[in-house]
Order: C-alpha cells, then sequence, then structure tokens
C-alpha cells in the first residue's frame, strides 16, 4: 500500500513499526495505554487514537529527555561516535530489521487529494486507517463515513462533480508487490437522491500499484463508472488526516551504507522530524541513545545517559 500511496502522491509522508518493543531505557517509554497496538491493529477509530496517543507519549518522552540535557553541561563530542552519528540519517522505515505502524483519523477538514481531482472539500468526515508493514508485506485497514463535494475535476476527466457521501470499509493485503483488497459499503450521490451504488472489491481499480484508468490510457480508461473512480482514490489512502502518527521499531535493522547495526528500539515521526531511542551496536561497541533530527535538537545526543554535543 505504500507503495501505491508513494506512486499516486498520496497526502500523507510520514512512516513507521515493531516485533518486540525493547527501549533504551523503559522510563523513556511508557506504553501504558489500554489498546496495544503491536498485537493487533485498531479495529475502531477510538482503538486508533489510544494508539496515537501512546506513540505521542513516547515522542514527549525524548523531547523532554533532550530538553533537560540541553539545560546542563554538554558533554564534548567524542571521535568514537562518528559511525553512529554517520548512521542515524540512513534510519528509514523500509530498512531491513524493522517493523512500522502508521494510524491516522479522519476529520471534517479532511480534504481528498488524488490525480482527477482539483477540488473535493470534506464537509463530515469519521473513521481512520491503520497499517502495518514488515519488510515487504503491509496490513493496512481503511474505515470512512464521509460527506465530501467534488466541485471540479482535471481536464480530460470525466465529470464526477456533485455531492457525495460515501461509507467504506476497507483493507489491504500487499506482499511483494502484489496487492489484496478487500472493500464493501455504499456511495451515495446526495444532490441526486435515486443515485446510490453498493461497494464491492470488484470495484477497487488498482493493478500493479496505479489506477487501472491510468494504466490502460488511451485504451479502456473511460470505461470505468464514477463510484469505481471514487472508491478507489479511498481504498488508495488519498484523504488527509486530521491526526496522525508513525512508529517504526527497530530489530537488527540495517541496510547497505549503514556502518553498524540498530539492534533495538524505536523512532517516532511527527512534529517536523523524528525521535529516536534505541540501540546501536557496531563489533565490540554498543550504544544507547536517544536523538532527534529535529531543528532545535540537532545539536544535542544522550548516548548511554550522557548528554554530547554533535558533530556533523
Amino acid at each position: 500500500m505504500k507503495k501505491i500511496v508513494r506512486m499516486l502522491g498520496g497526502a500523507l509522508v510520514l512512516l513507521v513499526m515493531i516485533i518486540a518493543l525493547v527501549s533504551c531505557d523503559d522510563n523513556v517509554a511508557p506504553n501504558d495505554v489500554s489498546f496495544d497496538f503491536t498485537k493487533t491493529l485498531p479495529k475502531t477509530r477510538s482503538e486508533a487514537e489510544a494508539a496515537i496517543d501512546s506513540i505521542e507519549k513516547d515522542m514527549k518522552a525524548i523531547k523532554d529527555a533532550l530538553d533537560n540535557a540541553k539545560k546542563g553541561t554538554l558533554a564534548p563530542y567524542k571521535e568514537e561516535f562518528n559511525d553512529l552519528i554517520g548512521d542515524l540519517p540512513g534510519l528509514n522505515p523500509y530498512m531491513s530489521g524493522t517493523e512500522s505502524y502508521w494510524f491516522g483519523l479522519y476529520s471534517d477538514s479532511s480534504e481528498i487529494n488524488h490525480y482527477g481531482i482539483t477540488d473535493a472539500p470534506v464537509t463530515s468526515a469519521t473513521g481512520f486507517f491503520a497499517d502495518k508493514t514488515k519488510g515487504a508485506h503491509s496490513d493496512i485497514t481503511i474505515i470512512v463515513d464521509t460527506k465530501f463535494k467534488i466541485n471540479a475535476v482535471m481536464e480530460g476527466k470525466p465529470d464526477i462533480r456533485g455531492s457525495y457521501e460515501i461509507s467504506l470499509n476497507g483493507s489491504y493485503v500487499e506482499d511483494a508487490g502484489i496487492i489484496v483488497p478487500i472493500a464493501s459499503g455504499t456511495l451515495k450521490k446526495t444532490d441526486v437522491p435515486t443515485w446510490s451504488k453498493s461497494l464491492t472489491t470488484a470495484d477497487v481499480l488498482l493493478d500493479e500499484g496505479k489506477y487501472k484508468w491510468d494504466k490502460n490510457k488511451g485504451e479502456n480508461e473511460d470505461n470505468y463508472e464514477p463510484h469505481q473512480r471514487i472508491l478507489t482514490v479511498f481504498m488508495s489512502l488519498s484523504l488527509t488526516s486530521e491526526k496522525a502518527a508513525m512508529k517504526v521499531f527497530y530489530t537488527s535493522a540495517k541496510d547497505e551504507g549503514v556502518k553498524g547495526e540498530f539492534v533495538s528500539g524505536y523512532t517516532v515521526h511527527g512534529e517536523g522530524g523524528s525521535w529516536t531511542s534505541a540501540t546501536w551496536k557496531k563489533g565490540d561497541k554498543q550504544y544507547t541513545f536517544l536523538y532527534s533530527d529535529t531543528e532545535d535538537y540537532d545539536d544535542v545526543i544522550i548516548i548511554n545517559e550522557v548528554a554530547y554535543t554533535v558533530v556533523t
């Protein structure tokens, strides 16, 4: 699904995940919320919100620790940290040895962003999405009830303007590029009361990570119904979220060009950057650290409970 989002220019640009949550300091990784998203993906909006709240607690704990470190005297940087510091920019959710989670809540201020629609504000929305990815395998849930209006379409695209209401229960399994969608629900055109369509998996027009009407451009690109196009847009995560969070967990994470290995811990993505609590090792060297790549904290890192200046 992430491949779809990247190819289609999806609205969200954040990412995250784990098998086992291993933190460098239990006090830095509170996990006291009632819903544990590492065991099962949210099935309700309240569970998705609880998952987001727990991730935000982790981010706040790291931020508070770095804030306290900056209030004191930072220890001089040591050259022995060079490989660790050099590996930090390479941290990403697609490294081997990672498991990531990504959650979002839909709201009345959401917008529909996708190729073919230029103006589609949402007037009322409830729902959420949840995404778990490990390696080439992703599980995605999309639950949404929303009212929206398509005011304009791009030149050359079918005229699907109008006011709509959609109720969608959708999910994906993606494995090594093979995408298996499941969808059910209804789509109504509220300004044409007699227009109502049942939504099924067969109406999801995605093929190898692309919209079928784009893939078949010049052939049968006009043979797809408006309800199929709209369902496909929602199933490709093209609705922006009111609140979102991403978390990547590390279990022996390493990639090409990375000098060492992130043997445990996690990264939270949000507030303009990332926040990491993890353990890194190379040979007989091993360091547990707290770090953020956000502008306010790019000059400090806590390594083995000592705060140091960062040299890049």
